[in-house]
């Protein structure tokens, strides 16, 4: 994703407010975390 785009993205989200923002951080991490575990434990 280039930086504007990230940037667009960071603006809608801004707009919805953080309760959004605070979700797709947590799924994300989520989704990191999940990744992690596969790699460690395939």
């Amino acid at each position: 994703m280039s930086r504007v785009e990230s940037m667009e993205v960071i603006k809608a989200v801004s707009k919805l407010g953080e309760p959004v923002l605070a979700t797709l951080i947590i799924e994300e991490k989520i989704k990191r975390a999940r990744g992690l575990l596969q790699g460690l434990y395939p």
